[in-house]
């Protein structure tokens, strides 16, 4: 078969001839339909996550939408090594496929299921929203961060929030959202006014210094109170009652932020770290508010709670409920789709035969 085969870690993944998988008890075989790509997969190919140890040679590919042989469309993440879902067959192990309906697009199917379960988890499983509560999505800008926001309003949020920077910031207004926050300017505007974003200047320049530094390290410029008073103003502004869920694509500078605006007894669900690895949490802000601060990640949330969760998408997608911006490329142009999903492409990326 043809798959996009990684050689080494670091690697760029090349559309080469691959053992074909072979089924067996309690293991199918499927034909991709879709593949969508994910800041993940880089992070597999240079082996840098535990619980997905590198095994060159392989086949590059964590998530993909296939079709068995009777017919029915199936999601899977994380196939057995070697193979990945990045070739023209993928095996399923039987306990390990979610249902796709023939009625959902099938790219968007697989775009759900890495960036889609992560925001339905974090706000349903994790912070238990409640009807009517407000919800802020920091990170609202990236496919995780957009599809928590229609996740959020789906699962009856009262007020959602979306921080965001540049381009994006239309992108997460157009979504639906209540209020948008620059993170860039710091300022916070209705959904409809959210226009030329991106476009900061002074403390907002400063604040994008201090983001770029990473958690913790926000010194000189992206220190200074100027541009945390902005961010800290911008997220007042957005949400004058607090928020009682944040969830939190971004950590770093912008944590503590968030953080000074939770109401007392709000979950805050920490499930990505764009903005840097570490935060200047002071003890005070977790013990005086209650706060509830929670992990959320693929590997520590049960099987049982993720099917569950992407049945609930699939559900909703059908409905037209999920929009998502995608871009298909072609199996055979991989190695180039590899270099802008590295870049960070601005558009969902989905792989196609």
């Amino acid at each position: 078969m043809r798959a996009a085969v990684i050689r080494q870690a670091g690697g760029t993944p090349a559309v080469e001839q691959f053992a074909d998988p072979r089924p067996g008890p309690g293991l199918s075989v499927g034909t991709l339909v879709a593949a969508a790509l994910n800041p993940l997969d880089v992070l597999i190919v240079n082996d840098q996550l535990p619980f997905r140890p590198l095994q060159p040679p392989c086949v590059a590919g964590y998530e993909a939408v296939v079709q068995l042989v009777d017919g029915t469309r199936w999601y899977l993440g994380g196939p057995p090594a070697p193979y990945g879902t990045l070739a023209e067959l993928v095996p399923v192990p039987d306990s390990a496929g979610f249902g796709v309906p023939a009625d959902v697009d099938p790219g968007l199917a697989a775009a759900l299921g890495v960036a889609g379960l992560v925001g339905w988890v974090s706000l349903d499983y994790r912070a238990h929203l409640q009807a009517g509560e407000t919800v802020l999505v920091l990170g609202a800008g990236g496919t995780a961060g957009q599809l928590a926001l229609q996740s959020a309003r789906i699962l009856g949020a009262g007020r959602v929030v979306g921080a965001a920077r540049g381009q994006a910031l239309g992108q997460v207004a157009a979504l639906g959202a209540d209020a948008v926050v620059d993170l860039a300017s710091g300022q916070a505007t209705g959904a409809g006014q959210a226009t030329d974003a991106g476009q900061a200047t002074g403390a907002g320049q400063a604040l994008d210094a201090g983001l770029a530094t990473g958690a913790g390290q926000a010194t000189g410029a992206g220190q200074a109170t100027g541009a945390g008073q902005a961010l800290d103003a911008g997220l007042a502004a957005a949400a004058p009652g607090g928020y009682d869920v944040i969830v939190d694509f971004l950590w770093g500078a912008p944590a503590p932020y968030a953080m000074n605006h939770a109401n007392v007894g709000a979950r805050y669900i920490q499930a990505g770290s764009a903005a840097g690895p570490t935060a200047a949490i002071t003890a005070s802000a977790i013990r005086n508010k209650l706060l509830t601060v929670i992990g959320q990640g693929t590997v520590g949330t049960p099987a049982d709670v993720r099917r569950a969760a992407y049945a609930q998408l699939m559900r909703h997608a059908a409905d037209g409920k999920f929009t998502l911006d995608l871009e298909r490329t072609r199996l055979a142009d991989i190695s180039q789709t590899w270099e802008r999903l590295k870049a960070g492409s601005p558009r969902k990326l989905v792989v196609t035969p």
